[in-house]
């Protein structure tokens, strides 16, 4: 399999067909999805996303987990199941965190993007201890040099987006592209600036209007906070 809706597209056939003797209209039924969506989903025109999968999943009986594999704080793996399709039971108990596309697509304050791989922590990590929406994010780029490097590997909570001295930010510009970016205001009386920049001066900042170009929702403009950064399997921050 090459990436995570493959493997997905494949449980989903093989559930059509053992379960529902490829009735989509039954299956679709039975997972809670419109006849539509399940019948894109097999035919490859539409991937599921992030929010509309996890529940499909609960009801077909398909967990994510983490194989056996020495004990590290942090591992990249594929998807792991047994030939039944069952997730394997990690025995080190592993948290599985999803890992997006730097610049993947924003819709609906939402972060969708394809599931290639899945990063893995231990659950006493302190990144984990207090935190639980937590998305992945790969650097593909050098723009973030020194800091980051391409290949490395941040950790985003999506449930922090409150900038302080200038930190690094899985951010979204106006037409919903993500990109992890330091983060600075400039706030005036009926405004607030809201500039994006990188560490290499080959480009000037982005500034945007959080009144004109998000609508005064904050939430729009920024995605999550990075909160871990790792390179080569290690912790760097």
């Amino acid at each position: 399999m090459n990436n995570f809706c493959e493997q997905i597209l494949d449980i989903l056939k093989n559930y059509v067909r053992k379960y529902h003797n490829n009735n989509v209209r039954q299956a679709a039924q039975a997972l809670g999805l419109s006849e539509p969506t399940l019948a894109q989903w097999l035919k490859g025109t539409r991937s599921p996303n992030l929010e509309s999968i996890g529940p499909v999943l609960d009801r077909i009986g398909v967990s994510v987990v983490l194989c056996n594999t020495t004990a590290r704080d942090v591992q990249l793996v594929p998807v792991c199941t047994d030939a039944a399709g069952r997730g394997l039971v990690p025995e080190d108990g592993c948290i599985a965190i999803p890992q997006l596309e730097e610049f993947c697509k924003r819709d609906r304050n939402h972060v969708y993007g394809d599931v290639k791989d899945w990063f893995y922590l231990r659950c006493d990590h302190p990144v984990v201890r207090t935190r639980k929406n937590l998305v992945a994010v790969r650097i593909t780029r050098d723009e973030l040099e020194p800091e980051y490097n391409a290949g490395d590997i941040l950790v985003v909570d999506l449930d922090d987006r409150q900038p302080d001295n200038a930190c690094y930010m899985l951010v979204a510009s106006p037409d919903g592209v993500c990109s992890i970016r330091r983060v600075s205001l400039q706030v005036t009386r009926d405004d607030t600036r809201i500039a994006f920049s990188e560490n290499v001066g080959k480009r000037f900042p982005e500034s945007f209007s959080l009144r004109k170009n998000y609508g005064n929702v904050w939430e729009r403009a920024v995605v999550g906070k990075v909160v871990a950064a790792f390179a080569c399997g290690q912790r760097s921050l």
